[in-house]
């Protein structure tokens, strides 16, 4: 099924650079560690059917235009390795009366679409340190 919650555990995982819990990941606990253990409960807790919808789910997040060409990457590398890995459609796309920001949306399966949003987020505060160090 498109739906594995350990394929969209590991992915976020590995772009992360976090580990399960238990696991020494250098973290002193905190935000971080409440936030997996969350996000792990309610994972846990999701019923197959819900997992397993058929017509997918899209989360959507507004990003600062001056950010969204590195967001994508190079010739859109940077999206269509997230979307390649979490099998998700990513798009951004203009806001009407909003020439300073851009709508970001992302849509799949439910598990595929939360692991995306997390990898571009990470892509996200990445791309906006470095252009502050710029």
């Amino acid at each position: 099924s498109w739906a594995s919650t350990p394929m969209a555990v590991a992915v976020a995982r590995a772009h992360l650079g976090t580990q399960p819990r238990g696991t020494g990941t250098g973290q002193s606990g905190g935000v971080a560690r409440a936030g997996m253990e969350m996000v792990g409960r309610v994972m846990e807790e999701m019923p197959n059917n819900v997992l397993e919808e058929s017509r997918g789910f899209a989360m959507a997040c507004v990003v600062p235009h001056r950010l969204v060409g590195p967001l994508m990457g190079r010739g859109g590398s940077g999206i269509n390795e997230v979307e390649n890995m979490t099998k998700t459609r990513i798009m951004m796309r203009e806001i009407p009366g909003d020439a300073d920001n851009r709508s970001m949306t992302i849509a799949g399966p439910l598990l595929n679409t939360c692991s995306a949003y997390m990898l571009m987020m990470k892509r996200y505060l990445d791309v906006e340190k470095d252009a502050m160090t710029k």
